[in-house]
C-alpha cells in the first residue's frame, strides 16, 4: 500500500502459472517415462527459471517500458 501512494497505483498486474505441458516438462518426463505429476521438484525448478526470465524481460530488457517504481518486481507467492 505504502508503494501505492508514493508512486500511484500500478498499470499491469501481471499473474503468471505453471503448465504442465510446458514442452521442457513433457520431455523430460517423457524421456523418463514419467508423469509430470511425479517430479514436482522438476516443475518448481522450471517454473523458478521461467520467472526469472520473465523478471529479466520486465526489468533489464524492458518489454513492457521502463521500471520506475523498484528495481526488482516484488513476487508474492
Amino acid at each position: 500500500m505504502t508503494l501505492c501512494k508514493h508512486f500511484g497505483f500500478p498499470d499491469y498486474f501481471i499473474t503468471f502459472t505453471c503448465n504442465p505441458k510446458w514442452p521442457e516438462l513433457i520431455r523430460f518426463c517423457g524421456e523418463r517415462n514419467l508423469r509430470v505429476e511425479d517430479r514436482p521438484e522438476i516443475i518448481c525448478k522450471i517454473f523458478k527459471m521461467k520467472l526469472d526470465s520473465l523478471k529479466l524481460d520486465l526489468t533489464k530488457r524492458n518489454i513492457l517500458g521502463k521500471t520506475s517504481t523498484c528495481k526488482q518486481i516484488l513476487i508474492c507467492f
